[in-house]
Formats: structure tokens, C-alpha cells, sequence
């Protein structure tokens, strides 16, 4: 069952905003970053790699990954479980239930395939740090079900049975952001309809 958060009349036509209930986990894609993560009850790392077991403590995993495996760019990651996960790069207020479950990185090559450069200076380093930021919110967007989408109807009544019936024009789902869903469906009914 879809959950519709809102809905409006945009040019004549009639723009839903709902949830998506079947997202795409975004580390599917092709990420800068990878994720290394340790915890009991969920598997959010990106690779199998590493265990909790090998190392002492986030100190030795942060210094390995710097030293071993040419990281440069590292950020904590953080997991609120309470009534639902939250992932993020920076401590939740919630000392009860939240902590530390890993590290994002990556390393000059990562960063010189991903931006199609030839060195990495400061200013890549920079930029980096908001990609792997924006990968970590579209992490959380998918654990915490705050991923969206747009349904634009028409609605119709039954000639034979008087109800009022909504028609579908069109869809789009997997968005991360709710007004980058509603900007969409304005753009398409601009666009397209």
C-alpha cells in the first residue's frame, strides 16, 4: 500500500507525493566511498573484507585504512537504532541508543576515477568530503524510509457506478530528497504534458 504524504493541483493536474516503498539501496551504485562497518544485528558494510575482531578499537581500523589501504579522505560513521535506523557522519544526541558502527573512505585513486582527474589537491580533497556526505544522506534516506516519489492522476467518475476514480499519467520513484520528487512532477507536467 502506497503512503501518500501530500497532494496538490499543479497546471491543471493533480501531483501526489508518496513514499517509496521499495527504494534502491544507493550502495548499489557506483560510490566514491566504500563503507566498512561493524555491527551484530545489521550488515551495512560495503565489502566483507575487514572484522571487528581484527582490530582494537575505530582508532586502528581509521590508522589501517590511512596507512594500508592509502585513505585520505576518512569520515566516522554513526547509527541511531530506535524505532528505526538512522546512519550519519556526525554523533545523534541519543546516548542510549546510537554509537559508532564505522568508517567511510577513500583514496587518491577513488578520487581520481571518480572526478576523471590526473592529481588530487586540496580543492578534489574538498569536494570529496560533501560526495561522501551525500552518500551517507542517501544511505540514511533509504534505512530511515525517506525515500520518494510522484504519481500525477486525473480523476474520473464512473459512468456506471458514480464513484470518483483516479487515473494514473505517470510515476517516478527513488528520490532522496521529498522536493526534489515535487520539482520533478512540476518539471515533467512543464516539459511533457
Amino acid at each position: 500500500m502506497e503512503t501518500k504524504l501530500n497532494e496538490y493541483e499543479y497546471k491543471g493536474k493533480l501531483v501526489q507525493i508518496h513514499l517509496d516503498r521499495n527504494p534502491e539501496n544507493p550502495r548499489n551504485f557506483e560510490n566514491l566511498g566504500t563503507m566498512v562497518c561493524f555491527h551484530k544485528r545489521y550488515d551495512l558494510s560495503d565489502t566483507d573484507r575487514f572484522s571487528s575482531d581484527d582490530f582494537d578499537d575505530w582508532d586502528d581500523l581509521w590508522n589501517y585504512l590511512r596507512d594500508k589501504e592509502d585513505a585520505i579522505v576518512l569520515k566516522p560513521l554513526y547509527l541511531l537504532d530506535h524505532s528505526g535506523l538512522r546512519i550519519s557522519t556526525s554523533p545523534f544526541r541519543s546516548a542510549w541508543d546510537s554509537g559508532r558502527v564505522g568508517i567511510i573512505y577513500c583514496t587518491e585513486d577513488d578520487i581520481k576515477d571518480f572526478l576523471n582527474v590526473d592529481e588530487v589537491g586540496d580543492e578534489e580533497i574538498s569536494n570529496v568530503g560533501s560526495v561522501l556526505e551525500n552518500e551517507v544522506n542517501m544511505y540514511d534516506a533509504v534505512l530511515s524510509g525517506q525515500v520518494y516519489g510522484f504519481r500525477i492522476v486525473s480523476k474520473c467518475t464512473c459512468s456506471e457506478c458514480g464513484h470518483e476514480h483516479e487515473i494514473e499519467e505517470d510515476s517516478c520513484y527513488g528520490y532522496y530528497v521529498k522536493e526534489d520528487a515535487r520539482e520533478d512532477a512540476e518539471e515533467y507536467i512543464d516539459n511533457v504534458m
